[in-house]
């Protein structure tokens, strides 16, 4: 896409030139008149590309429906205000995301989420994801640059039911990145931070309470140049608690709580929503103190029923 923007860009003003040679010759009025801005009798020819593009933008709009709006970010009390299981830690960790709903019933989330790593290095990545009516992963794109591979990007990663590809192209040569998966038990993402990723775990497991449920969390590092990317599966068991109430984003929630334990991690507590979507994931504090550390829901605002998809 971005070579076709500079070859359109090329084109137009190699073009652009043209006539204003011409318009030189013929009168240097004119030639005055275009520079100042005013507009030609005859306006140039539109280039078609960018018309195609609108056009697949207006159609993709009319065809899914604006369901919710929302913020995660993530609170601690440990390790001044950082989190995350290697170094550099994650610091001042905002999710902004907007929920669509697909004619087919599905969703798409649009987001961009924002944090400092290492302290004071401000980031800004954009992500999409994509799930099935039932909340189920199916695609995950996320414009986070690798480390070791920094003209590679962005990541793209494909969810099936037992299975995860991964890749990340690259103009270098060599530099592409590629991860193919297989699993056992329903997967998804613990680091990098994916709050729909772990709300899809959530939705797969059975909701008997006090029944739990193996599940295979995925721990990404990125050791060094020779090796950028190494995933760390691990696995676990969910939970299910049953239904508890409370209160996030200035509202009350019904919501669905689990606990996650898996080794090397400290003990997990999760709440999702009846919808489907993340409200809380903490490490609860000592005998009922407030939590040492969350990701949790900061900002909610429904247009429509996330359950109901597209039905009106």
């Amino acid at each position: 896409m971005a070579n076709g923007r500079v070859r359109g860009r090329v084109a137009w003003e190699a073009w652009f030139r043209r006539i204003s040679a011409a318009l030189l010759a013929v009168a240097c009025a004119l030639l005055s008149a275009g520079a100042s801005g005013t507009r030609s009798e005859t306006p140039p020819p539109r280039a078609s590309m960018p018309a195609a593009q609108k056009t697949r933008v207006g159609a993709q709009a009319s065809e899914r429906r604006k369901l919710a709006e929302g913020e995660y970010a993530i609170v601690t009390r440990m390790n001044e205000g950082g989190f995350g299981p290697f170094n550099p830690m994650v610091y001042d960790f905002r999710e902004t995301w907007t929920l669509w709903g697909r004619p087919d019933g599905g969703y798409e989330v649009e987001g961009e989420r924002t944090y400092e790593s290492p302290k004071y290095e401000r980031r800004r990545e954009r992500f999409r994801v994509e799930l099935t009516r039932n909340w189920a992963l199916v695609r995950i794109a996320d414009n986070a640059r690798l480390r070791w591979r920094p003209d590679a990007g962005p990541l793209a990663c494909e969810f099936e039911v037992a299975a995860l590809h991964c890749a990340s192209k690259s103009k270098a040569p060599g530099q592409a990145v590629k991860l193919d998966l297989t699993f056992d038990h329903p997967f998804g993402f613990l680091w990098p931070i994916s709050a729909f990723s772990l709300a899809s775990i959530a939705k797969a497991v059975e909701r008997t309470p006090g029944e739990a449920t193996p599940v295979q969390v995925i721990t990404v590092e990125e050791p060094g140049p020779s090796n950028p990317i190494y995933p760390l599966v691990l696995t676990g068991n969910l939970q299910y608690r049953g239904s508890a109430e409370t209160e996030l984003a200035g509202r009350r929630w019904e919501a669905n709580e689990f606990d996650l334990e898996v080794p090397f991690h400290p003990k997990f507590r999760l709440l999702t929503a009846p919808e489907g979507f993340l409200l809380d994931l903490m490490v609860p504090g000592p005998r009922g103190e407030k939590p040492i550390a969350e990701l949790k829901l900061t900002r909610y605002r429904q247009f429509a029923s996330p359950a109901a998809g597209l039905e009106r």
